[in-house]
Formats: C-alpha cells, sequence, structure tokens
C-alpha cells in the first residue's frame, strides 16, 4: 500500500490514481496529496529553497476556468506552487470558506520525482460548526472521506 500511495498507482496509460482519503475523526481532519500543476509555475524555481516542515499558504480561485473551488498552493515567500489537487479542493475551499482553523506544511520533496510527485504537503485541522460535511460530500465531485 506505501507503494501505491507513493506512486498513486499511476502508470503512463492509466486514467485513474489512488488518492489518500480524508480523514475526520471527531471534529479533526487530516490530509496529505502532491501539487498538482507543478510544471505550470514557480515550483522548480524555488524547490530548492523548499525544506520539510515549512509552512504552506492557500488562497481561493473562484474565477479558475477548470475548477470553480480551486485552492492555490504558496511557498510561504508567496510564490506559486500550483494547486490543491481537484479530488480535495471541494474540501479545503469549504473549510476556508468557513474560515476553520488548519495548518498546512511540506511533508515531503522529491526534487527528482516527476512534476506532479515532486512535492507532498500534508494538512491538519479543525471542522467548525459551519461545515457541513454532508453538503460537501454530496457535492458533484467525486469525494471521499472517512469518518471514524
Amino acid at each position: 500500500m506505501d507503494v501505491l500511495r507513493a506512486t498513486g498507482g499511476i502508470l503512463a496509460t492509466d486514467s485513474y490514481e489512488f488518492v489518500s482519503p480524508i480523514i475526520v475523526e471527531h471534529n479533526n481532519f487530516v490530509l496529505d496529496f502532491f501539487v498538482a500543476g507543478w510544471r505550470y509555475y514557480q515550483g522548480d524555481q524555488v524547490i530548492d529553497q523548499l525544506q520539510i516542515d515549512d509552512r504552506v499558504e492557500f488562497s481561493l480561485d473562484p474565477e479558475n476556468p477548470h475548477d470553480h473551488k480551486a485552492v492555490v498552493v504558496m511557498s510561504v515567500n508567496g510564490e506559486k506552487l500550483g494547486f490543491i489537487p481537484a479530488f480535495y479542493s471541494g474540501w479545503m475551499f469549504e473549510i476556508m470558506e468557513q474560515n476553520c482553523s488548519y495548518q498546512a506544511k511540506v511533508e515531503a520533496i522529491h526534487p527528482q520525482a516527476v512534476a506532479h510527485r515532486k512535492v507532498c504537503i500534508s494538512i491538519t485541522g479543525e471542522v467548525n460548526q459551519f461545515v457541513n460535511i454532508q453538503k460537501v460530500l454530496d457535492d458533484k465531485e467525486e469525494l471521499r472521506v472517512v469518518m471514524c
């Protein structure tokens, strides 16, 4: 399972991948992902400056033509690294819209990996009373959450 988690189970001919679920226990949640769109932004220019446990910041991008719930991933210095993958963007969009508390950091860095596997981000946070988890789950996007 660790190999599938690290590679996403992706082969060149695959049209699908394995993703980690969002873990929700009581009001706390945990998720991790590899930054999407890495090759289109400034990631390779700053990868040598990133370190494990560096904080990253997010900003909402509701005008994004590909995903109305897109969330931009930025280094602490403001460089755009890419996006939260679409699979998780609906969740984080709602978390951010409802002002829930969360912390996001660089979990792993693989400079020699393919673009979509270079930097892994982990997020821990707390869902507040304004988040309707069922509404988020019922959204048209295919979201999977593990409730404990």
